[in-house]
């Protein structure tokens, strides 16, 4: 099934990354370095790592998950204040995106 997968993410076939990802967010893999309150595992940074690598077997998959949980979810984490943390968890269960500019 995997490597259907990986064949299909490849050949850029509409909608895979997306359900992929979203598939992700279900089984709580996108997760894995937030905190349980918010409803995340709160992984330590070694299994955080671990978990990192199997991901990314496919570059592609790879940079879209760690960009959704490095990029998207965790400096929401970092800077949201403790009053509007509840308000924005569990984000981590929506994509997050980040604009890039010139």
């Amino acid at each position: 099934m995997w490597n259907l997968i990986i064949e299909a993410i490849r050949q850029q076939t509409p909608g895979v990354a997306l359900s992929v990802l979203r598939k992700a967010a279900e089984l709580g893999l996108a997760a894995i370095p937030i905190p349980e309150k918010f409803g995340g595992m709160e992984m330590d940074l070694p299994s955080v790592m671990i978990a990192g690598e199997h991901l990314a077997r496919d570059a592609s998959y790879g940079s879209w998950h760690s960009s959704h949980t490095g990029i998207g979810t965790l400096p929401v984490l970092s800077l949201a204040t403790k009053n509007r943390s509840g308000d924005i968890f569990p984000s981590w269960r929506r994509l997050s995106c980040w604009p890039l500019t010139r």
